[in-house]
């Protein structure tokens, strides 16, 4: 059912009789005004237009049209259904066919009446928690956005968009973070830094350094200068690039608002092509960065890693 249909036959409604709004002829029995209601249920159950892209304004005219052919069927409904020379229905009961009380269909009709409005409650309840569930996708993506993952940014909102596929603003963010996902260049792989060649007497002091601050940290201490020196030596003369990472990162547990341990983090991070955790730390850094030297090498770390 398109959308153009739905709105032709809203603006027409008051024009339909119940026969038209049913397709039977004038003079059809019981078993047909059943068969073309039911029918006319499959088509026009508000229940049949949940999954679809169709607005409030649209669901609820639908749901306006559903109602029109139930009453419909109610107005020609009967337990036989007879028409005079007048055409005026008239109640009748054909030999063998079950005869139905007035307070029986009454009942029918309240049953009935009672199940479509608990299913309405449930699909409303459905969508409002899709709608809740496709913010805090949304917001996701929105945090991911600030923080330079795309890829994690266009996941968020896709997944926003499943579950609300006619928002138009999700629909923007999507499209935006597809564009910026698609710009960021992908790096070729860098070598290894190696380590930094020292005279023999420095490298002896450089031992003594890295012995000194281990035995310091084994001993408990948590100064933050003592795992972010660690790490600077791990780097750069040891070339062990997984200790000093974890030494940083502990560096920056103990002292989160440094920025200096920040971007000495994201650089390892780049030389080892975790681009994600690199922008991250380049990022947090520019926020907290209070000297001009941390900041340019924020600023050159996060150029470096767009291309």
């Amino acid at each position: 059912m398109n959308r153009h249909r739905i709105e032709d036959i809203f603006r027409n409604l008051d024009s339909f009789d119940a026969h038209a709004l049913l397709q039977v002829k004038p003079k059809a029995d019981v078993q047909q005004l059943r068969q073309a209601y039911y029918q006319q249920c499959r088509l026009w159950h508000p229940d049949q237009f949940i999954h679809q892209n169709f607005d409030a304004a649209l669901l609820e005219k639908i749901e306006t049209i559903f109602s029109a052919i139930a009453r419909a069927y109610r107005s020609l409904r009967t337990a036989n259904v007879g028409f005079g020379d007048d055409g005026v229905v008239r109640a009748s009961v054909v030999p063998g066919s079950l005869e139905l009380s007035e307070d029986t269909l009454r009942d029918a009709e309240e049953a009935l009446r009672a199940r479509l409005q608990e299913l309405m409650m449930r699909a409303r309840a459905e969508a409002q928690a899709n709608q809740q569930r496709a913010h805090g996708y949304f917001e996701q993506g929105q945090r991911a956005m600030v923080e330079y993952d795309f890829h994690r940014a266009v996941s968020a909102f896709e997944s926003a968009l499943h579950l609300v596929p006619y928002n138009g603003m999700y629909r923007e963010y999507y499209q935006l973070a597809l564009q910026q996902r698609r710009s960021m260049p992908e790096r070729q792989p860098s070598p290894a830094p190696r380590p930094r060649a020292a005279p023999r007497e420095d490298q002896e002091k450089i031992r003594d350094a890295i012995r000194h601050y281990r035995q310091r940290i084994e001993a408990g201490s948590q100064d933050g200068r003592l795992f972010a020196r660690l790490g600077h030596l791990l780097r750069w003369f040891d070339g062990e690039l997984s200790e000093a990472s974890r030494c940083l990162q502990q560096a920056i547990l103990l002292e989160p608002d440094n920025a200096e341990y920040r971007v000495s983090l994201g650089e390892l991070y780049a030389e080892q092509r975790e681009d994600r955790r690199a922008l991250r730390e380049f990022c947090a850094a520019l926020g907290l960065a209070q000297d001009a030297r941390t900041r340019s090498r924020a600023q050159r770390g996060l150029e470096q890693l767009r291309g």
